[in-house]
């Protein structure tokens, strides 16, 4: 395996980029750091080079191995077994998660990332307890620990994975308190955001298809069908390209929805019968169920008379 020199790589990135040590920097470390970091007067501790790598749009996972320090790597593990705690869901899991959170806390406080981390952590855990203002502040901390001018209004270039889903925390928890045009006008400035910055591919389409679909959804429930349609179909094109199946039936489903209340109903019954298949091919039976009786209660219409 090779060893990476990690003052080797960040100025050599950086400058291929184009970015100012401050510019890349900013609310992730100081510029006096970076400059040291470059030097190579100084190792970057695994979670400042994680998030550099982010903005640089390079994968930073390649290096890790050369660049974190066993206490790093075990404080990596903890977030590791929180994110597979989070998946799960149940009540058990959750528990779970909030003790492994205290954990990491304690092992990884002194790093302002790991505090980050911890504020989108708990965003999410007051997600599934429906506690949404609560959610609304944990995200909101979360984004301003590292970008202190944080405004919803505004575009940000350079952002790290944790701020982007941070802030798509912020538009979710909106949604759910009920200023859906606040998450909507959120969810585009992001997606402006991810549009013009520096971002490992992979992890850019994942997040990016995340961000449409949610803000296709809101955009029905405001009756913008045309906008919603607009951006379904950019996130439509980016499943089928990239095999991202988990959203595309969703993408498809609110493109329909949009479709039938602008009267398109032939488009509107072929993709039923999209969503219908992709449904059944991924055996997704409760949102089969789901859209079977959406299409009966709003339209009338029956599975066989698509």
């Amino acid at each position: 395996m090779p060893l990476y020199n990690a003052a080797t790589i960040v100025k050599e990135l950086r400058k291929s980029k184009g970015l100012t040590q401050e510019n890349l920097c900013a609310g992730i470390c100081s510029k006096d750091e970076i400059s040291r970091i470059e030097r190579n007067i100084r190792r970057p501790c695994w979670f400042v080079f994680e998030k550099i790598m982010q903005r640089l749009g390079e994968d930073p996972q390649k290096y890790f191995t050369s660049i974190a320090s066993i206490e790093e790597m075990k404080i990596i593990d903890i977030k590791n077994n929180i994110q597979l705690l989070l998946r799960k869901k149940t009540e058990g899991a959750l528990k779970e998660a909030e003790v492994k959170l205290e954990e990491l806390s304690v092992r990884g406080g002194e790093y302002n990332l790991i505090k980050q981390h911890v504020m989108y952590v708990k965003s999410v855990l007051a997600f599934y307890r429906k506690d949404f203002n609560a959610m609304l502040a944990y995200a909101k901390a979360a984004v301003i620990l590292t970008r202190h001018d944080f405004n919803e209004n505004k575009t940000f270039m350079l952002l790290t994975m944790d701020e982007i889903i941070a802030i798509n925390n912020i538009a979710l928890a909106y949604f759910n308190l009920e200023f859906i045009d606040k998450a909507v006008d959120i969810l585009l400035n992001l997606k402006s955001s991810l549009d013009i910055q520096h971002t490992v591919e992979e992890e850019r389409t994942k997040i990016y298809i995340q961000v449409t679909y949610n803000l296709t959804k809101y955009l029905g429930l405001l009756k913008r069908y045309d906008e919603s349609i607009l951006h379904c179909d950019e996130g439509i094109h980016l499943c089928e390209i990239h095999w991202q199946y988990y959203y595309l039936p969703l993408l498809l489903g609110n493109k329909m929805y949009a479709c039938f209340y602008l009267n398109r109903q032939e488009e509107g019954k072929n993709l039923a019968k999209r969503v219908i298949a992709l449904f059944e091919g991924l055996e997704k039976h409760k949102e089969l169920a789901m859209l079977e009786k959406f299409l009966r209660d709003e339209f009338g219409l029956e599975r066989e008379t698509l």
